[in-house]
């Protein structure tokens, strides 16, 4: 279970990252 929760962490930050700058993308656009 802790791999698997660390794995979703580590997956979950590099989307939330990839979410912020597209976001960031639409409003600058």
């Amino acid at each position: 279970m802790s791999a698997s929760t660390q794995r979703t962490r580590e997956f979950t930050g590099r989307h939330m990252l990839t979410t912020i700058l597209a976001f960031f993308g639409v409003v600058i656009a």
